[in-house]
């Protein structure tokens, strides 16, 4: 139609277009329309392409950055909740540096952060840390080694200090990773710092402020995590060719990047941090400088955001992402992708697009001009022989070559050149044949009637059938004038309006739809003034006085009537009415459940929330909710992989059943809660939004809590009473526990001169000196791995090799013996008096078990546990005498001496020696 409408105006216009025009300017307008079209929408779903690409490779960049950045920055919090439970639980003391050190050293070897050190508020302060080649120095600040100064330690394989190599002074409670968390007073992260003596490397503690029992103030643990390591890992992420991420703190000064470029400058010999707005990289200062001019401020950007910006003339993909965590991280990760990343390969596929659309352009208009001609030449021929035919030269003839058409149209033009050679001759005859031809034109006249009659037969049989299509119509029709005094009902089913006995023909609109009448004659008015189909809904009382309900439809058919179809929408009507009462009882449950129901996207935030859901939350109402919450994952969770877990497991079941987690309420508090939802899909199976319903299981989890810590009491009360393994079997089993030993070695000890001390002190006195020398040698104990028996008044009763058998028995209740003498030696100098402790040692075969129901016991019988018993007694103060059998275990590593035979009680004569150090 354009183009007969295009060269019909050409025609118009210049009165004459030849017939080769008008065969090539139509095929090059549409060859040209085609490339164009072509073209344009090549480009077009090449930028598509590139949007959506680079949204999806800029999130997955994203996602796989806060991925790494929890792994990374959890292991500190890990380690530093190890150490404060294993203060809490004394197993490890703050007080031992050295043996603090070497716990820290040993967490060194098994995590890969870079320093874990514990300072005090004396300034005394332990650390190891980790050198680029791997090994560790154990750093110290003491009043052993002299209050700030730090002295620098080489160590072993064992976590032992090796020789000295460096002392310079040092303050650590001057550092930002002691002062920070004992002034906020909970765990956090410091500020990123330099290194006092490596300035170039950047680093962050996780910091773990300590108290006493009186809330008193101890020190503060801390770990160190260098921030080169992340930037190597931002290298590692291939983004593109040239895409650049970055993380920046909210002050602008760069954290790591994927660039080159050090996150520090050198200025006068010294290095500071860098801000990225001074950064050396123009994509990341120029991005740095858009995002602080788009929000106002790095502070204001709250939340994930995606855009694009121009540099130097080239469009760059922004994405940037809100970093937090729950000790105070608050980055941006920044990643930008250059579009021509993208579009190059595009835009080389468009260009050869548009090339080849160009060449098949230049070869179809070649080819339609070659055809034009070969057709338009022999059309030529025709025409020119025509004009000669108008002059009067009747004889031409033409020959022409070309299509079939052509050749046949050149034989109609040689016969009609005949026919006129003819004509002259035939012009009498025809005179003479006009009486015929009019004869034939009245029969003709006669056979137009026939065929008139014909078709009036036609319409009354259409009528027929048209009247048939009426009748078996359900629905009302009605033709009104347009002052509703004459109606016309159609043959279809007019008793849905009156009653059968009732004549609606000649009826006015008031005698055929009574009080309604002015209603409805407006609404033909209307559709006649606008000339504009009108359509409503109505209802008609019927006998049984229930309404019909009709949708009618008033269309114009002239300017003074027009036609009324009505259809009975009854059983709609009753459908609509019923699935709102559904719907008002399923709002009534929504919102007054006491469970929190809701709707939300796997993305982002809640879709809907009744009330409950909201007082979970504590949130005044589900519009406050649904205006807070636009990122769950963020903003609910504690742990924001939950909403991760969340999504995975409903992608691999369909849904998830007492999902459980901790979660953020409107003040900042946390609660428990348990959710059961499933995804929603689509009829092609995708997702389109989660629903479920929300518990708050606080108060279960609180008890659950309650209940664990109690156990775990009660395992360390039972612990500290029985052997572990021995302790499992009666948890399982009441029955008595005896257990055969080959070879155990038994040590018992005995303060000597405790009587004459018991008389000169008082009991409470007494109680508390023992206390404290039996709590010395269970540390000892402890420290061996030997297991105490029991103590009876001043004796003490401990043994090695059981309950799990071991072959330095021996050695090691010997290392016990000698320790012991230590220990009782430095009370001995505190109290002023003579304390001594006589010490028996005996090697044998013993039973070892549990008997009776009540207050349990591990004890040992047989004659090894008696001959022990009377090395102690028939020993001397401040010596240590074994048996043969214990000698030949010792012999060679410790400083023995023979005392000789003795005699023994029950035993009669044996030799014994003296236990005197270790070689």
């Amino acid at each position: 139609m354009f183009v007969k409408f295009l060269l019909k105006s050409i025609a118009q216009g210049s009165g004459k277009i030849s017939l080769q025009a008008v065969w090539v300017i139509p095929f090059i307008l549409q060859i040209f329309a085609a490339v164009g079209l072509v073209g344009y929408l090549s480009y077009k779903n090449g930028q598509k392409a590139v949007n959506t690409l680079a949204i999806q490779l800029q999130s997955e960049v994203n996602a796989r950055i806060d991925q790494y950045l929890n792994t990374y920055f959890a292991t500190p919090q890990q380690i530093n909740q190890i150490n404060f439970e294993a203060v809490e639980l004394g197993l490890l003391d703050l007080e031992d540096f050295e043996r603090t050190g070497e716990y820290f050293w040993h967490q060194m070897r098994a995590f890969d952060v870079s320093y874990i050190s514990f300072g005090n508020t004396r300034g005394e302060f332990i650390g190891i840390e980790r050198l680029n080649n791997g090994n560790l120095l154990i750093n110290e600040v003491s009043a052993r080694v002299g209050l700030g100064k730090l002295h620098i330690y080489a160590s072993d394989n064992q976590g032992r200090r090796l020789q000295l190599l460096e002392v310079k002074d040092w303050e650590p409670r001057l550092e930002a990773w002691y002062t920070q968390p004992l002034k906020e007073g909970k765990p956090l992260w410091s500020d990123i710092y330099q290194w006092e003596d490596k300035p170039e490397i950047l680093s962050i503690s996780a910091s773990y402020p300590i108290y006493g029992e009186d809330k008193q103030e101890i020190g503060v643990l801390s770990i160190d995590r260098v921030l080169s390591q992340i930037s190597d890992t931002l290298r590692d992420l291939r983004t593109s060719s040239s895409g650049k991420i970055f993380i920046v703190e909210r002050n602008g000064l760069l954290v790591a990047s994927s660039t080159t470029e050090k996150p520090f400058q050198v200025v006068e010999g010294e290095a500071t941090r860098l801000n990225a707005l001074q950064s050396q990289d123009s994509v990341v200062r120029s991005t740095t400088e858009y995002l602080r001019d788009r929000f106002g401020s790095l502070e204001e950007i709250d939340r994930q955001k995606m855009m694009a910006f121009k540099l130097e003339g080239q469009r760059q993909f922004l994405q940037v992402m809100p970093y937090r965590d729950r000790l105070g991280l608050d980055w941006l990760v920044v990643v930008v992708v250059p579009e021509s990343d993208f579009t190059a390969r595009i835009n080389a596929n468009t260009r050869t697009t548009i090339a080849l659309c160009l060449a098949a352009l230049g070869l179809a208009t070649v080819m339609s001009f070659l055809t034009s001609r070969w057709i338009a030449r022999p059309i030529y021929r025709l025409g020119k022989a025509s004009r000669a035919i108008a002059d009067g030269a009747l004889d031409q003839k033409v020959k022409v070559e070309g299509t079939r058409e052509l050749r046949v149209l050149a034989g109609s033009f040689n016969r009609m050149s005949d026919q006129l050679q003819q004509s002259r001759d035939r012009l009498e005859e025809y005179s003479r044949s006009l009486q015929q031809q009019v004869q034939q034109q009245t029969e003709e006249l006669h056979a137009e009637i026939q065929e008139r009659q014909l078709l009036e037969e036609k319409l009354r049989t259409s009528e027929t059938k048209i009247r048939a299509f009426f009748e078996a119509m359900s629905d009302v029709v009605l033709l009104v004038d347009a002052q509703g005094t004459d109606i016309n009902v159609a043959p279809t089913n007019p008793s849905r309006l009156y009653n059968s006995d009732f004549d609606p023909i000649g009826q006015t609109i008031e005698q055929f739809f009574g009080e309604q009448s002015e209603r409805f004659l407006g609404r033909i008015q209307l559709a006649l003034e606008t000339q504009q189909l009108v359509n409503f809904e109505y209802s008609l009382p019927v006998e049984d006085e229930k309404d019909i309900w009709f949708s009618a439809s008033i269309s114009p058919i002239s300017d003074e009537t027009v036609i009324w179809v009505a259809r009975d929408i009854s059983d709609r009507k009753r459908v609509e009415s019923a699935l709102q009462q559904a719907e008002e009882k399923y709002r009534s449950i929504f919102e007054n459940a006491t469970e929190g129901i809701f709707q939300s996207v796997p993305g982002g935030g809640y879709i809907s929330a009744n009330p409950a859901l909201a007082r979970i939350y504590g949130y005044e109402s589900p519009d406050a909710l649904l205006a807070a919450l636009d990122n769950i994952g963020a903003q609910v969770y504690v742990d924001a992989n939950r909403r991760q877990e969340f999504r995975r497991e409903i992608e691999k079941s369909g849904k998830v059943s007492h999902f459980e987690s901790q979660v953020y309420r409107a003040d900042g508090s946390t609660i428990w809660i348990s959710e059961n939802a499933h995804g929603v899909r689509d009829g092609q199976g995708n997702l389109l939004y989660y629903e479920g319903i929300v518990q708050d299981i606080t108060l279960r989890k609180e008890t659950e809590e309650a209940l664990r810590i109690e156990q775990e009491k009660s395992e360390r009360l039972l612990l500290n009473i029985l052997p572990e393994p021995i302790a499992n079997q009666l948890k399982h089993s009441q029955s008595a526990i005896a257990e055969h030993f080959d070879e155990v070695s038994i040590l018992f000890a005995d303060i000597v001169g405790f009587t004459p001390l018991s008389a000169r002190l008082k009991p409470i006195e007494l109680v508390t000196l023992l206390n404290q020398v039996f709590s010395s040698f269970d540390e000892l104990a402890e420290r061996y791995g030997l297991e105490k028996i029991k103590t009876i008044g001043d004796a003490y009763m401990v043994a090695a090799g059981l309950p799990i058998p071991r072959v330095d028995h021996a050695d090691a209740i010997a290392n016990m013996a000698l320790a012991m003498q230590h220990v009782v030696s430095n009370f001995d100098m505190k109290l002023g008096d003579n304390l001594q402790i006589r010490i028996g040692i005996n090697t044998g075969v013993v039973i070892a078990g549990v008997i009776g129901t009540k207050k349990f016991i591990y004890d040992l019988w047989g004659d090894a546990v008696n001959v022990a018993s009377r090395m102690e007694s028939s020993g001397k103060p401040g010596c240590i005498q074994i048996t043969e059998s214990t000698y030949k275990q010792l012999t060679g590593k410790y400083i023995l001496e023979k005392r000789g035979e003795i005699e023994i009680k029950g035993k009669g004569a044996m030799t014994t020696y003296w236990l005197q150090g270790k070689h």
